[in-house]
């Protein structure tokens, strides 16, 4: 008979123990953000977030164009640097084009379908060149590029 009280007590203190030592409460888990509606572009990290103008993410391939389609670009690979490359709708004779990496800018003109002059290159926190002169002497050469 003694044996009842006994386990009986040892049965209460381990179920008081457990219920005090039991899991520390854990605080909720974060609800997952709203999803974007249709339409939206998505936050790019590293850039501010759009306020007003929407900003998109291009890769190796991609085109855009104006909305009155005198502009158009594209992504390219070039060396192995994606290169965004720009020029005026229609016929490339004697029209400009630029070509921007994440080390250089180069402008050309083009004297065909298939050819072009450079006519002024640049690198990224570096020098520059009009008509494969260097700076010195660019405002020289600015007058004679054809």
């Amino acid at each position: 008979m003694r044996r009842l009280p006994l386990v009986a007590a040892v049965v209460a203190a381990l179920a008081l123990a457990t219920s005090a030592l039991g899991r520390p409460t854990q605080a909720p888990p974060d609800p997952l953000p709203p999803l974007p509606t249709p339409g939206t572009p998505l936050p790019v990290p590293g850039l501010p977030p759009p306020g007003g103008a929407p900003q998109y993410v291009l890769k190796v391939g991609d085109t855009l164009r104006l909305e009155d389609g005198s502009l158009g670009c594209q992504v390219t690979r070039r060396a192995g640097h994606a290169v965004l490359e720009c020029r005026p709708a229609g016929a490339p004779r004697g029209r400009y084009g630029t070509f921007l990496s994440d080390r250089t800018l180069t402008v050309a003109r083009f004297r065909s379908s298939r050819t072009a002059q450079i006519v002024f290159t640049a690198k990224h926190k570096g020098g520059w060149r009009a008509c494969g002169k260097p700076a010195r002497t660019a405002r020289a050469a600015a007058g004679g590029c054809r």
